[in-house]
């Protein structure tokens, strides 16, 4: 019989940890679908019908989201998004740190009726800016991620001897549900709380855990801190650079099993980041096209475009060449960004991200350098890297405005915030 988020909550069942903190207390099943029942009477007392969710706290977050599914009304997972930005996909919300012109939704104190079975097909809606900055809504079903919960615990080998999840990533984002939410749940494994936050909160984890984690925080660790004795490690939201895998593999004494995917088309494909240039292998019951799609039962319709260009090898494992929304047109030139950003580093010694920009009505490229990863760079001297890229690179695709920050801007699932890269240049 399928695992899903509703064997969770059966009455046998409530008894058993849904959280444990570190010190080794114990949030139970039934805590949180108490929880989740006092949100979903607050929710059948409205009108609405999309509540927007913007608390990553774990507890919080899984209680809300489960009432507003029991409730047949639709969880709207802000994603860290500003919400300014989502206030035409959503009818109300809950409380959160940000208010706005949204009716909220406060759940009620005390006892409330027993929680409404979580249908199939409950929808709920995730946020993608893709390479624009800007949310694109994504709709998802119970059934989609309850199939994709299997596959991922098909992808960590031997779910049942994994002691606790611990997580670097939080909800509000497909990794995040999928890995640190719908994973544990599935497999009736407790998550760990708190979110883990620095580097150096990893010696706590509990002996046989998995971490799901982004390359953001694995390219922080530090070996002097003890190291925890882990079941697995996971790393998605960016590519896993060849550096930082083996430091995270040599430190943790575990190879990362790197996941590849999209919120467009949840868990596409693995690999295990024990030698460079490895080839991604398709999830279970995922087949990656040669013209650049997916057919998958974890996305709308079963079949998406994929962001990166790929190569399909004879086995079905496939090998990625690069985002397609990375090539752009500037003065009636293609011009890839992937290109531009490699021609710096290998010319300049600058890690920098390249992005379309427009001054005076013009597009041109403009570049942002990471001073914690570009020594020497000196926005002053733009004229000169100007002239030494372009003994490498065509004129079209020559930064013309550069920017500089300490570092690039994160979100919380580590990955580099597009929207405030952008901002520079306003």
């Amino acid at each position: 019989m399928r695992r899903g988020i509703q064997s969770w909550l059966d009455s046998d069942s409530l008894s058993l940890p849904a959280f444990v903190w570190r010190n080794g207390a114990a949030v139970t099943r039934g805590a949180i679908a108490e929880a989740a029942a006092q949100a979903c009477a607050a929710v059948l007392a409205t009108p609405h019908e999309r509540i927007l969710l913007t608390n990553p706290e774990p507890r919080t977050f899984l209680a809300e989201f489960l009432g507003t599914l029991a409730a047949g009304r639709t969880p709207v997972l802000s994603g860290g998004h500003r919400l300014s930005t989502l206030l035409s996909h959503a009818d109300a919300m809950f409380p959160g740190a940000e208010t706005g012109t949204l009716p909220v939704v406060r759940p009620s104190q005390g006892r409330s009726a027993a929680l409404p079975a979580i249908p199939d097909e409950g929808k709920f809606v995730l946020f993608t800016s893709g390479s624009t900055g800007t949310p694109k809504a994504v709709r998802k079903t119970v059934r989609q991620m309850d199939l994709e919960a299997e596959a991922t615990a098909g992808i960590l080998g031997a779910p049942d001897g994994i002691r606790s999840v611990a997580a670097t990533v939080d909800p509000l984002h497909l990794y995040g549900l999928t890995f640190a939410v719908w994973l544990p749940m599935s497999c009736g494994i407790p998550r760990l709380l708190p979110r883990l936050e620095t580097p150096e909160e990893i010696s706590g984890i509990p002996r046989g855990s998995v971490l799901v984690s982004s390359p953001s925080f694995l390219h922080f660790l530090d070996p002097r801190v003890p190291a925890p004795v882990l079941s697995g490690l996971v790393s998605a939201g960016a590519p896993l650079g060849d550096d930082d895998a083996a430091k995270a593999r040599d430190y943790l004494g575990t190879v990362p099993t790197e996941i590849y995917g999209s919120t467009e088309t949840g868990v596409v494909g693995f690999r295990l980041t024990d030698r460079p240039g490895k080839p991604v292998s398709p999830a279970p019951g995922v087949s990656v096209n040669g013209d650049g799609s997916v057919s998958s039962p974890f996305c709308e319709g079963g079949r998406a475009e994929l962001g990166d260009r790929v190569r399909v090898l004879q086995d079905g494992r496939f090998e990625l060449l690069g985002r397609k929304d990375r090539i752009v047109k500037v003065a009636e030139e293609r011009v890839s960004l992937g290109e531009v950003e490699a021609a710096v580093r290998e010319t300049l010694g600058f890690t920098v991200i390249a992005l379309v920009i427009e001054k005076g009505g013009r597009r041109m490229i403009g570049a942002v350098a990471d001073l914690s990863r570009s020594g020497g760079f000196e926005r002053a001297r733009s004229r000169e890297y100007r002239r030494e890229l372009s003994k490498r690179l065509r004129p079209a695709a020559i930064p013309r405005c550069w920017r500089a920050v300490p570092s690039f801007p994160l979100d919380r699932q580590g990955k580099v915030d597009l929207g405030r890269i952008r901002e520079l240049f306003n």
